[in-house]
């Protein structure tokens, strides 16, 4: 388990934040994977990677529909969760660089989506 501290807060629409923290020192993630997410004094939940960059800069895209998300859409810019993975299996990429690729997702399974999404060809999708 690691603390982090987290760094920058986006209201994406409704009861939907996306919460982003360093987490310069862990072994990068691939799309697909999770982290469990501990809000200290209230509970320990999986949350799918929405994002992270080669510096570090990881990302959660969190619904408000329960005690433990509610506690995370309390949290403020400086305040710490821990955080343990990348955990679970991840998306295969595909190796023929000249197929075209839908993504095709519904609710907040969007979320993993949009961090496959940057591992891709742009031109592709």
């Amino acid at each position: 388990m690691r603390t982090v501290k987290i760094q920058r807060i986006i209201d994406e629409c409704d009861g939907v934040k996306t919460f982003m923290f360093n987490n310069p020192n862990a072994k990068l993630p691939k799309p697909g994977q999770f982290i469990m997410l501990w809000v200290p004094g209230v509970d320990e939940i999986p949350m799918s990677i929405s994002g992270c960059d080669k510096a570090g800069n990881w990302s959660i895209t969190v619904k408000n529909v329960g005690e433990c998300t509610n506690a995370i859409h309390n949290l403020e810019i400086g305040e710490f969760i821990g955080i343990r993975g990348p955990l679970g299996n991840h998306f295969k990429l595909p190796t023929d660089k000249s197929k075209e690729i839908i993504l095709v997702g519904g609710g907040l399974g969007n979320a993993a989506l949009k961090y496959l999404a940057t591992q891709l060809d742009a031109s592709k999708i």
